[in-house]
């Protein structure tokens, strides 16, 4: 760059204690290294300086002369055309960056002067946003001493910011739109925003995706949410010749790294999404699976590795998102099939759309992280108002409504192939725990009730490209499903969570905290019948929860001695709440030892009366319990209701009779240009229960 000079930004910009490594835990007391790496191409030798400040703080950057990283500064033009130079940093002079759920997300402007020598008009100044922070993902084994004290032997799968180990709440997002111009930042905003108010602390950007943009990871540094990163290889083998796809490959994701490093979120790198299981599985049984093996290995545990390490020192890298982990970090061997039985290694992922197994906790595996489960669901009929066009489109398996479900069969997506496994699974999912939606000549009402039924099971995924069937929290609209709210419900900081075992019909009460500092509280819970009756006295118990721990409260070894005084177990439903001792921290589950298919509920009538233009007051005006109350707000707005009294995202509880909940839509935008949208929504709520879904006919 010589002459003019115009609008510029940094290539790479890398904070990163003394001494850091990848992969490795650094030493939280060194001072902060700080890289500056310059994009700079100039047709005749010159000279230049960088200098800056970090602004808020009283870090100066003394002028230092440019090095020359792979070229001289006279490079005519070329693909490594880079300059670096580095500054040390007190750490007492900055704040560390912390993810919102667990502190402050302290952001500093990054300003930066460069001047070329012998040129009045050869200053340029610009900024970076940049945050001090360190983030490991610690996979090494766990010592002796701790497997005595009971933790199973094995490597750890543990996130650690700025030298802390922490509990990973989070969920994965696929692309904002099919058509990348359309995801704009008031959309970006609000999903990341959703993730936050569920408590979240990591989304990951799915390597089957596309990469984010630059705007993406500067609302996640200023939210504090941080950023799992993949390079876009997904579920397959790719070739390593001809030598230009490679040096394509190197390309890509060398610029990527670079470019994403200076964002305190970018939380971890992985090689692609889920590729490691499938190819150890072709390696096993593909007459010539050890070509397509070796490949994979050559490209992840290799290439990308490297490429990843040359661009950063600030973040760990795995070959892939699901992975069983390394025997070796230098040289780096990854593990592969190399276990010991009893061991366990890396993160889990778990599908099972047998939805007999759904709620059977014995079914799932046992693993240190789980980075991908879920079950597809419908979104809202709102949603399904933008594209079903004509009466028959609202058929439950109209071509339409199958050709906006891609699960399942796989390979089989062209339009509009029928996708049977995946409306039976949503059917037999509502079939087998639910009361069966009323049959109704209206299809758009029959609709309604299916996609009630089906918003959600238990995270992948976080949000959805288009109008269809996912497994997303978060419809295209921008609407939260019945499943966010509980996603914000269960992963709170303190949570009570009843914990129901099918093979023996036991159940155990816990209170679980992700805090870093020990919590007290009280912890109450309620036996009633489905006509709003209590069973029994209220329980209440004291409780203290060490750091990130849990802490067991009851058990109850079968139905006779959990449910009270001999009840019918298809009749009774506990509800439980907690609250700590400094009212911080408050929580509620809602628990029935019966598929709901098979309770005794009885007929119930919900009013919703307005008492401000954006809030609502819900109660049973008559019959008994109202199961799975769910609000719903007119279509062309975006926002969430709160509970009055907590202020936390409420939807989706159990009300008896009498029982009144006041909610509050809290609007963060409108997603079309109608003027009035926005006024009196209270006036245009709609209330669902599971009884209204069965037995409503309009």
């Amino acid at each position: 760059m010589c002459g003019v000079l115009s609008e510029f930004t940094t290539d790479n910009v890398c904070l990163v204690l003394l001494g850091q490594r990848n992969n490795l835990s650094p030493d939280q007391g060194a001072p902060w290294v700080l890289n500056i790496t310059l994009p700079i191409t100039s047709p005749k030798l010159v000279n230049a300086t960088l200098s800056g400040v970090l602004s808020g703080t009283s870090v100066k950057l003394p002028a230092k002369r440019l090095t020359a990283l792979k070229t001289p500064l006279y490079r005519n033009f070329g693909p490594d055309y880079s300059l670096t130079v580095e500054y040390i940093i007190d750490p007492k002079q900055v704040e560390l960056w912390y993810p919102a759920t667990l502190g402050k997300p302290t952001l500093y402007d990054l300003e930066l002067t460069l001047q070329v020598d012998g040129q009045e008009s050869g200053e340029l100044a610009w900024s970076e946003k940049v945050g001090f922070r360190t983030i490991v993902v610690d996979q090494s084994r766990y010592t002796d001493q701790e497997v005595s004290n009971g933790i199973r032997p094995g490597t750890r799968f543990t996130f650690v910011i700025n030298g802390k180990p922490f509990y990973v709440q989070g969920s994965s997002m696929i692309p904002i739109d099919n058509f990348a111009a359309r995801a704009n930042s008031t959309t970006i905003r609000w999903l990341l925003e959703s993730a936050l108010l569920a408590n979240q602390n990591v989304v990951r950007i799915w390597g089957g995706g596309a990469y984010q943009t630059d705007e993406f990871y500067d609302i996640c540094d200023e939210l504090g949410i941080l950023a799992w990163s993949e390079s876009v290889f997904a579920c397959g083998a790719y070739p390593l010749s001809p030598d230009s796809f490679l040096d394509n490959i190197r390309a890509e994701v060398s610029e990527n790294v670079a470019r994403l490093n200076r964002h305190p979120s970018t939380a971890l790198w992985a090689g692609n999404n889920e590729g490691e299981g499938y190819l150890i599985d072709v390696n096993r049984t593909w007459t010539n699976g050890s070509i397509y093996f070796n490949q994979y290995d050559h490209l992840n545990n290799h290439v990308l590795r490297e490429l990843v390490l040359d661009n950063t020192r600030s973040i760990s890298y795995i070959p892939s998102s699901t992975t069983q982990g390394y025997l070796s970090l230098d040289p780096y061997v990854a593990r592969y099939y190399n276990s010991t039985s009893g061991e366990l290694y890396g993160d889990k992922e778990h599908y099972n759309y047998d939805t007999t197994a759904s709620f059977n906790i014995s079914s799932y595996p046992v693993g240190r992280f789980v980075n991908e489960f879920g079950f597809h669901s419908m979104p809202s009929i709102y949603t399904w108002d933008r594209v079903l066009k004509s009466p028959q489109d609202y058929d439950f398996n109209s071509t339409v409504i199958r050709a906006h479900n891609k699960h399942n069969p796989a390979e089989s997506l062209a339009y509009p192939w029928p996708a049977d496994d995946g409306q039976m699974q949503m059917t037999t999912g509502v079939t087998d725990h639910y009361p069966t939606p009323n049959i109704t000549g209206d299809y758009h009402t029959q609709l309604a009730q299916w996609a009630y039924s089906t918003q959600g099971a238990v995270y992948w995924q976080l949000n959805d490209v288009w109008e269809g069937i996912s497994w997303s929290s978060i419809e295209y609209t921008g609407r939260w499903k019945i499943f966010h709210y509980i996603a914000a419900r269960v992963q709170s900081h303190v949570i009570i969570s009843p914990i129901f075992h099918q093979t023996n019909n036991t159940l155990d009460i816990y209170v679980t905290s992700d805090l870093w500092q020990p919590v007290e509280g009280t912890a109450q819970w309620t036996w009633y019948d489905f006509a709003g009756q209590k069973l029994s006295d209220t329980t209440t118990k004291s409780f203290s929860v060490a750091p990130i721990h849990s802490t067991q409260l009851y058990h109850a070894g079968g139905l006779s001695e959990m449910v009270p005084n001999g009840h019918p177990p298809n009749d009774s439903w506990l509800h439980l709440t907690m609250t700590t001792s400094d009212g911080k921290y408050t929580n509620e589950q809602f628990f029935h030892p019966v598929a709901l298919k098979d309770c005794q509920l009885r007929p119930t009538k919900v009013q919703s009366q307005p008492i401000g233009h954006n809030q609502v007051s819900i109660q049973v005006a008559g019959g008994g319990v109202a199961v799975w109350v769910n609000v719903e707000h007119p279509p062309g707005v975006r926002g969430y209701f709160k509970d009055m009294k907590t202020g936390l995202p409420s939807n989706a509880f159990f009300l008896r009779p009498k029982e009144t909940r006041q909610l509050e839509f809290v609007l963060k935008g409108k997603d079309s240009d109608h003027e009035g949208l926005a006024k009196n929504l209270a006036s245009r709520m709609v209330v669902r229960t599971l009884w209204d879904n069965q037995h409503r006919s309009q």
